[in-house]
């Protein structure tokens, strides 16, 4: 009974997954408004009514591409943490991880996609700020631990570092739209020499 119980969760976690990545081509492909559910479905492979078997609407579709960000960012997180040495000369030495994925042309085409809806739409503006909140404050805790700077009165100095890092990486994802001949060791040793400065005490 709990193997099929554990069958029947897998098979649905797999529909779901097949609904997003669906979405995320149509999205980047057409925008947000022009795609339509029966375009969605199309592209899924499946009927409007199992779209709407797995999620509401399409902001909930846009509200799992979300949480699906906020992990990975979480993830990256645990593996500076984990690796040899501080957690700031993780963040300086691998900051092309970074550099990559916000650079990708298919993730930055999403991810202004999504910003430019949350400016429109305030349900999927609150679900954005939600994300980013946990993402500011998970990088913070770290960077506060690796340096030692805990107290209340380093807050702001500390947020206010975090909010241009932030601003750093964020920017990558227009430049890669407007350049996509970036100069990636160029850039990428002015970002090192950047998050060096701003996390130095």
């Amino acid at each position: 009974m709990v193997a099929d119980e554990d069958s029947a969760d897998s098979r649905a976690e797999s529909r779901r997954r097949q609904v997003i990545e669906a979405a995320i081509r149509c999205f980047r492909r057409n925008g947000f408004h022009s795609t339509s559910m029966a375009a969605l479905a199309k592209e899924a492979g499946m009927s409007v009514g199992h779209i709407y078997h797995y999620f509401e609407n399409k902001e909930a579709i846009i509200a799992a591409f979300i949480e699906d960000d906020l992990e990975e960012f979480r993830a990256a997180i645990r593996r500076l943490h984990e690796s040899d040495g501080s957690f700031v000369d993780a963040m300086v030495d691998q900051a092309d991880h970074g550099f990559d994925d916000m650079c990708d042309p298919d993730y930055a085409g999403l991810f202004l996609e999504v910003t430019a809806e949350a400016g429109r739409n305030p349900r999927v503006a609150d679900l954005v700020r939600q994300s980013d909140a946990a993402m500011r404050n998970t990088l913070a805790e770290m960077i506060a631990a690796d340096c030692g700077c805990t107290e209340a009165s380093n807050r702001d100095d500390l947020m206010g570092r975090v909010e241009v890092i932030a601003a750093l990486y964020e920017g990558l994802t227009i430049r890669a739209i407007r350049n996509p001949d970036i100069n990636r060791d160029g850039v990428l040793a002015a970002m090192r020499l950047a998050i060096a400065r701003l996390l130095s005490p």
